[in-house]
C-alpha cells in the first residue's frame, strides 16, 4: 500500500529526494490538517453529542472504512514525503508496539515497599563509552579516549571539527544504543540484588523527545537483560541538566 500511495504521492509533490526540508515541513502541515478535517469528518459521523436525539444510526461500517482510509492515506502521504520505507515504518512499529504491551504489563506491577537500589545504565551496565568510540572510529575514523572525562568526547572531535551533540544525535540515529555491549560484571551484581529482593532503579539522562533513543535504549538493550516487572519514567535534574530516570523492578 504504501508503495500504491507513493506512485500518487509523486505525481503531487514530487520525489522525497528531490524537497527541501522546509518545503518537506509545509507538505507535513498540509497532510496532518487534511487528516484531521478526515477524523472530524469521521467523528461527525457518529452520535458523540449525547444531548441531541438521532432517529436513526448516523454512521456505518462503509463510511468508517471509508473515511479511515482517507486518514490513513494522508499519513502514508507523509511517509512518502520524508522518504520512509515499508520496512523502516513496520521496525518503527515493531518497537512502538513492543513499547505499548511491555509498558501495560508494568503497569499491573506494584512496589511492594522493597529495598531500592538506583543504578545508572551508561558505563555501568551497558558499556556506552566504549560503543560510542568504536562507531566515531568506523564513521569518522576518529580515534576518542574512552577514559577521557568528556561525555561527547569534544577534544577528540573538535580536530575534524564535528559537532559533537549533531555527532551524537547521528549515533542515535544509527541506533547505536542499541548495539552497547553489556559489562558482564555489573551485571551479576545487579542480579545478587534482585535475588535479594531489591527493587532495581536504573537511571538514564536520556531525553524522551528523542525516540530512537527513547523506544530502542529501553525496551530494546535493558529488556533483553531481564524480563522486567515495573517501570516508570520520571523528571530529574541532576547538575542542571534535564533527565529521566527509568524504574524497574527485575524479575
Amino acid at each position: 500500500m504504501l508503495l500504491q500511495q507513493l506512485q500518487y504521492n509523486r505525481k503531487i509533490v514530487g520525489r522525497s529526494d528531490q524537497l527541501s526540508q522546509t518545503l518537506k515541513e509545509k507538505i507535513t502541515q498540509d497532510n496532518v490538517l487534511c487528516a484531521h478535517a478526515e477524523l472530524s469528518a469521521l467523528v461527525n459521523a457518529t452520535n458523540y453529542k449525547n444531548h441531541h436525539s438521532h432517529s436513526e444510526p448516523l454512521a456505518n461500517k462503509s463510511t468508517v472504512l471509508y473515511e479511515t482510509v482517507d486518514v490513513i492515506r494522508y499519513m502514508m502521504a507523509t511517509l512518502n514525503t520524508w522518504g520512509i520505507a515499508s520496512k523502516e515504518f513496520e521496525r518503527a512499529f515493531e518497537k512502538k508496539d513492543t513499547y505499548l504491551n511491555k509498558h501495560y504489563e508494568l503497569q499491573q506491577k506494584k512496589w511492594e515497599g522493597q529495598p531500592v537500589a538506583i543504578i545508572d545504565i551508561d558505563d555501568v551496565l551497558a558499556n556506552f563509552r566504549e560503543g560510542f568510540s568504536n562507531w566515531l572510529d568506523k564513521k569518522f575514523g576518529v580515534r576518542a579516549d574512552v577514559d577521557s572525562k568528556e561525555y561527547y568526547f569534544i577534544t577528540a572531535l573538535s580536530k575534524i571539527n564535528l559537532n559533537s551533540e549533531h555527532v551524537f544525535k547521528m549515533f542515535l540515529d544509527d541506533e547505536g544504543f542499541a548495539n552497547l555491549t553489556v559489562d558482564t560484571d555489573n551485571l551479576e551484581i545487579l542480579w545478587q540484588l534482585k535475588h535479594k529482593g531489591y527493587w532495581i532503579h536504573l537511571l538514564t539522562a536520556r531525553p524522551e523527545e528523542e525516540l530512537q533513543c527513547y523506544m530502542t535504549r529501553t525496551f530494546g538493550s535493558v529488556s533483553k537483560i531481564f524480563r522486567v516487572m515495573r517501570l516508570a519514567f520520571h523528571q530529574k535534574s541532576l547538575d542542571g541538566a534535564q533527565s529521566q530516570s527509568i524504574t524497574m523492578l527485575v524479575q
